[in-house]
């Protein structure tokens, strides 16, 4: 079966989440900080009058923190709710909050095509990265891709 992942890079690591979680792609990072929130969460955005919880995912994959840039995006997932339509039709998917979540990442790299058969399991030597924040790894011609666990951030 065909997977198709929208790929992000956290410093020069390549991550890729399933396309069918993500509902869009945004360039507003005007987030509000939350006090007392926990370390990986990087604060509040409004969304056309919706509040979306934005996670740093170099902070949740355990990777160098770098300032936001101009190439930065918030990855917003598709809630739960949203996705069981795709599982009633036996797309298997993970679970997904219930409310809208971001990921902050450093940039969006291409849509990837690959077969779901290529998943690899994390090489040990995967130590920079929290590793179970991943679920498999992908050989490309350009290196490896990290598939994110959502369910697990």
């Amino acid at each position: 079966m065909t997977l198709q992942l929208c790929s992000f890079k956290i410093e020069e690591n390549l991550f890729g989440i399933n396309v069918l979680l993500v509902r869009e792609i945004n360039s507003n990072l005007d987030i509000t900080p939350v006090d007392l929130a926990p370390p990986e969460v990087e604060g509040l955005l409004n969304l056309r009058g919706q509040i979306v919880t934005v996670l740093n995912m170099a902070k949740v994959l355990g990777l160098t923190i770098k300032p936001r840039g101009p190439q930065s995006r918030i990855i917003i997932l598709k809630t739960n709710t949203e996705l069981d339509k795709y599982r009633q039709e036996g797309y298997e998917l993970e679970k997904t909050p219930l409310d809208l979540v971001g990921l902050l990442v450093d940039s969006i790299e291409d849509m990837i095509t690959v077969e779901e058969e290529n998943q690899e399991k994390i090489p040990a030597n995967l130590e920079e990265i929290e590793s179970t924040k991943i679920k498999s790894v992908i050989q490309l011609n350009q290196g490896l891709v990290a598939l994110v666990n959502v369910e697990a951030i």
